[in-house]
This record gives structure tokens, C-alpha cells and sequence, in this order.
């Protein structure tokens, strides 16, 4: 029998995917009024502050004070940190092109290429099984895109939405490189104090970009904070949970469970932006069920 701690990237993951819908939704609506960077660094700045308490719960839990990074950890998470800029930048860029559910979908062939990434910088083989889980939900992926060249919109969409993928693929990638370098023993602690680190790295690169390049959009942003803390909060909630699934488990078996977000996302287009799935559409979402499925039972 499986050792449980050894389970808990499996609802860590789950939570994120969860907690990222619903940090979506709400930078898609600030998008209209701090424009794509603007609402991009919503879910970094208002999310640091929240990185800081899961650390200070951590060390409560532990016992103990957070370890330190060396060069090299800060250099795998600095790293993450701006590749994980540009991915929200693009997926933002997606949604207003898109509808909700689609664009999310656009950005999960990452697995694909976590699974490459992962292979190059890290060693991480994976099982028969569970590439073959991840080609079965990437089709699904496909499934739902469609045709996506058919017009100026979609290849728009599907631009932003690949060039996110392949962001949010080397973040991870380097993410989990940071927290195994980084050495800390207690699993919790070294995946908190790695995102306190990624969120603060990633809060002061785009506080001094807008002081310099934008003033006004920073304005607005420091403006929108009653907005803006939510879509923080569940930003910040959302990356402890990859963290600690990164800390636990291969990057691309956890990005492919993530490939859950696509049916939260579906789920919210449905009930709360009034969107619709057509039947092909519908088929891609079975496939994506089967893939993560056959990653849970036999992965």
C-alpha cells in the first residue's frame, strides 16, 4: 500500500486546480480595467502577503524556521517566477480572445511538454502508463481547440494559449528543481518557503516594471485592492498547492492532473459566463477525464 504523505500531491493538485479557476475568473474580469499586465500582477502582488502566512504556518506546524536558499535555488526559482509572468500575461491574453473554458484549454498541452522539459533539466522518466495518460488527455486537449486556424480570433487564441503552456511547462519544471535543491527534508516547509520566495521575486520585478514603464496602471492596481485581494488570495492558495504537489510528485504527472482545471473552468463558463460547450468540444473533456483518470489508477 502507498505511503499517504506520499499520495498528497493528488488533492494538492486538486485544490490548485480549483483555487487557479477561481483566481481566473476574477483576473478575467479585472482585465477590462488594468489591461492584461495590469491584471496579471494582481495574483502576484495581493498574492505575496499570502505566501508569507502558509510559510508562517509551515514553521508552526515544523517547529522550525524556514531554510535558506542558496544561489542555485534562487536561480531555479527566479527563473519559475518570470516564466510564470509571461504564462498569465498569455492566458490572460487568451481569454479575452476565447471563450473561458476554451482558453484554459488552449494552455494544457503543457503536459507534453513538462514531460520533455522534465526529461532535459531533471532526469524524470515516466512510466508507459502514465505517458500514455498524459497523450490520451492532450488529445482530449486537441479535441476541444478544434480546428484552431480557421480564423485571425482562434489563431490568436491558440498562440497565446501554447506560448502560455510552454511558460506555466519550464515554470514548473524549474519550480520543482528549486524545492529538491533547496534539500529541505520537511516536504510543507520547503514548498511554502519556495513560493514565498517565487511570489516576492515576482511581486518586486513587476512593482519596479510599472513604477518605471507604467506608473498609472500601478495606480490602479494598488486601487482595485478590494477586487484584487481575492484573486490574490486564491493565486497565492493555488501555487502552495503545485508547490507542495512539485515537492512530492514528477512535474508532469502533477501538471497533468491539473488538467482538472479544464473541467472547473468548463463548470464555471457553463453556470456563471453563460457559455456553452459544442458536442466536439464536449468529447475532448471525456478524453481529458480518461487521461487523468488512468493517471490516478495506474500512473
Amino acid at each position: 500500500m502507498a505511503d499517504p504523505v506520499s499520495l498528497l500531491w493528488i488533492p494538492a493538485t486538486l485544490f490548485a486546480s480549483a483555487a487557479q479557476t477561481a483566481r481566473n475568473v476574477m483576473q478575467r474580469h479585472l482585465t477590462e480595467a488594468l489591461g492584461t499586465l495590469g491584471a496579471t500582477s494582481v495574483r502576484f502582488i495581493y498574492g505575496f502577503p499570502f505566501g508569507l502566512l502558509m510559510v508562517g504556518i509551515a514553521c508552526l506546524i515544523a517547529g522550525k524556521a524556514p531554510p535558506v536558499p542558496d544561489a542555485t535555488t534562487l536561480a531555479w526559482i527566479a527563473t519559475g517566477a518570470v516564466m510564470q509572468i509571461a504564462a498569465t500575461a498569455f492566458t490572460l491574453a487568451a481569454m479575452r480572445m476565447k471563450a473561458f473554458a476554451l482558453a484554459i484549454a488552449y494552455t494544457k498541452f503543457e503536459p507534453v511538454e513538462v514531460a520533455i522539459f522534465a526529461y532535459f533539466v531533471l532526469g524524470e522518466t515516466l512510466s508507459p502508463i502514465g505517458f500514455g495518460a498524459i497523450v490520451v488527455a492532450t488529445i482530449g486537449v486537441l479535441a476541444m481547440s478544434g480546428n484552431p486556424w480557421r480564423n485571425g480570433v482562434d489563431l490568436g487564441a491558440t498562440t497565446y494559449g501554447l506560448l502560455a503552456g510552454a511558460g506555466y511547462g519550464m515554470a514548473a519544471v524549474c519550480y520543482r528543481a528549486g524545492i529538491l535543491e533547496l534539500g529541505e527534508p520537511i516536504f510543507y516547509l520547503g514548498a511554502t518557503t519556495s513560493l514565498a520566495y517565487a511570489l516576492g521575486i515576482q511581486a518586486a520585478l513587476l512593482v519596479v516594471w510599472f513604477a518605471i514603464r507604467d506608473p498609472d496602471v500601478l495606480k490602479r492596481v494598488f486601487a482595485a485592492w478590494r477586487k484584487s485581494i481575492f484573486a490574490g488570495a486564491m493565486g497565492s492558495f493555488a501555487s502552495g498547492g503545485w508547490f507542495v504537489g512539485f515537492s512530492r510528485a514528477p512535474a508532469a504527472l502533477v501538471r497533468t492532473l491539473g488538467l482538472a482545471e479544464v473541467l472547473f473552468s468548463l463548470i464555471v463558463g457553463r453556470n456563471m459566463l453563460r457559455q456553452s460547450l459544442a458536442p466536439r468540444e464536449m468529447a475532448g473533456v471525456a478524453l481529458i477525464v480518461a487521461g487523468v483518470g488512468g493517471l490516478l489508477l495506474f500512473g
